[in-house]
């Protein structure tokens, strides 16, 4: 709830952002760093920002569609299942960052579990309402883990396009 309450309030990105931004999961990175990868378990646009006492204009950046992009006390809205990455920072700095996201196991939950989430202040009531034709057709305009897997794995012959994929938390 404390960090629900972090997104729609006056640090959060603002209203016009949040207001129709559905998610289930809130992930919590502590001086992680990460190569290439794509969150293939994610189901939409994830909101994050970063925190901490690293520089923020050269270190620690997002790296989204070939773009750094700079996250210290600056939300970014993105797309997990493509391709991205974060800078290193600095053994002597301190980096966390708060990441909003729709698992999209949120497919086989049921409206108890959903309504559950609601509860702890995520936002997903939107999502308690979505039909089964709806829930799969929101499904359907991201690609499947199989999908993102090949996207990234590119040639085989060549082996570009390589990228570690991330399944689930962080570690850091």
């Amino acid at each position: 709830a404390l960090l629900a309450a972090y997104l729609e309030g006056p640090d959060g990105p603002g209203e016009e952002i949040w207001r129709d931004f559905c998610y289930t999961s809130i992930q919590c990175n502590s001086n992680y760093a990460a190569k290439e990868h794509v969150d293939f378990n994610n189901l939409g646009p994830s909101l994050m920002v970063a925190l901490g006492n690293f520089t923020g204009d050269t270190t620690g950046r997002l790296h989204y569609r070939g773009v750094p992009h700079v996250v210290k006390e600056s939300w970014l809205e993105f797309d997990g299942r493509e391709p991205h990455s974060v800078e290193a920072f600095g053994a002597d700095r301190e980096r966390y960052s708060i990441v909003f996201f729709c698992n999209g196991a949120y497919l086989k939950a049921a409206p108890r579990e959903l309504e559950a989430l609601d509860a702890l202040g995520l936002r997903v009531r939107p999502l308690l309402h979505q039909q089964e034709e709806e829930r799969r057709a929101t499904a359907a305009r991201f690609p499947s883990p199989i999908e993102a897997r090949r996207r990234l794995d590119g040639d085989a012959a060549t082996g570009e396009g390589r990228v570690l994929l991330v399944r689930g938390l962080a570690k850091g």
